[in-house]
């Protein structure tokens, strides 16, 4: 082998092996529904989860509109951290702005379904102000993905 071809050879290895890792599958840009809860009300929105350097530990922004009849929809920005063991996803959120007193920061508990679904539970701390007053009421949760996963 001339030198050259040598030199080629390693170049060529060295940046395989350099390549990153392939994008993780939960990040990237989700749709958020939630089934009825207090009634008739419901939350949809888009968040966007990032990866992070630790494992299994995700960054994650989202905004939401809650809508129930009758009354003004309830807008939301919230930040959040997205915590995964095995097909389990928790979702814990700080909410930095919303147009709705009272409201609270929503969290998430969800099952990895595949790339492109996420199933489970919107969890709040305390019932939103709300006319039905039903503490603890949790709703149904579907994710499903608007975009492809971010590397």
């Amino acid at each position: 082998m001339t030198r050259w071809a040598a030199l080629t050879l390693i170049a060529v290895t060295g940046a395989a092996s350099a390549q990153p890792p392939p994008p993780d599958p939960l990040a990237g840009v989700w749709r958020i529904e939630t089934g009825r809860f207090y009634g008739d009300c419901r939350i949809d929105g888009a968040m966007t989860i990032s990866p992070t350097s630790a494992r299994n530990a995700f960054a994650c922004r989202f905004t939401t509109r809650q809508s129930c009849p009758g009354e003004r929809d309830a807008t939301s920005e919230q930040t959040c951290l997205v915590s995964r063991a095995g097909d389990r996803i928790t979702i814990t959120s700080h909410l930095i702005r919303t147009n709705a007193p009272g409201y609270v920061p929503d969290h998430w508990r969800l099952r990895y379904e595949s790339a492109t679904r996420m199933s489970g539970h919107l969890l709040v701390d305390r019932p939103p102000r709300n006319r039905s007053g039903q503490p603890g009421q949790i709703a149904t949760a579907t994710f499903t993905r608007k975009q492809t996963p971010i590397s």
